[in-house]
This record gives C-alpha cells, structure tokens and sequence, in this order.
C-alpha cells in the first residue's frame, strides 16, 4: 500500500500545542476571575462611604442645574420674540438658500448639488439674524 505525502506537519504537534494553549488560557481565566472576586470583597467594604460621598455630589449638582435652569428660563422668558424670530428665519432661510443651490445644481448638470449645506448654513445665519432684529423691538416693548 502507498504511503500519501505531505507537505502539512502530522496533526498530533497541533493538537499537543493547541491542548497547552487551551490549559494556559485556562488558568488565566481562573486566575482573573479570583482577583476579580477579591477586588469586588474589597470594593464592597469600601463603597459605603463612597456612595454616600456620590450621593451628595448628585445633590449639589442638582441643585446648580435647578438653579441654571430658572435662570436660563428667564432670559429665555425675557427674549422669546428674538428666539422665535431668529429659529423661523433661519427655517426659512436655509429652505430658500438649499433650494436656489439644489435648482442650480439642476441647471448645471449636478455641479451645484454640492453647494446645498453651504447655502441652507448661509441661509439660515443670514435670515436668522434678521429674524432676530425683528423680534428685538417686540421684546424690548414688552420689558420696558
């Protein structure tokens, strides 16, 4: 009977390598599950204290938001028309400025397509400046 050759090494060498690998990674396993299970013991001894130190943290970061927040609902509350004026103008001034870019790029074949982002972001800082002058007089009317 004929013998088959090969260039490929027997499989046995493998699997031993494979087999050695398998038990290394074994005991790597084992052993950062223990430390792992050691440093969680530790932690929970520790976290008393820490967690009553976060608590209080929150609370004071509560109470500044809370603060920051009133006040920010005052200003707002105190410039409404502006705000108003300038999100509508720039609506509407990003619509009319992607909207001449996109009917250019449909006269030039495409090439203007890529001026979209560019003539809405004009657009809408253009009109939204002006949409927030005209809501100026209106607040001041309504502070004064």
């Amino acid at each position: 009977m004929a013998e088959i050759v090969s260039d490929t090494p027997p499989q046995a060498p493998i699997a031993a390598i494979r087999r050695r690998l398998l038990k290394r990674d074994l005991a790597l396993t084992l052993l950062l599950a223990v430390l792992l299970a050691a440093s969680a013991g530790w932690l929970t001894h520790r976290s008393a204290s820490a967690t009553a130190t976060a608590w209080h943290a929150v609370g004071i970061a509560q109470d500044d938001a809370e603060h920051a927040i009133y006040i920010g609902g005052i200003v707002l509350e105190r410039n409404r028309h502006v705000v108003a004026g300038a999100v509508l103008g720039c609506v509407a001034g990003a619509a009319l400025g992607a909207g001449a870019a996109a009917i250019i790029g449909l006269v030039t074949a495409g090439a203007g397509f890529a001026a979209i982002p560019a003539a809405a972001t004009a657009g809408c800082a253009l009109t939204g400046a002006g949409g927030g002058a005209l809501g100026r007089p209106l607040d001041d009317f309504l502070n004064s």
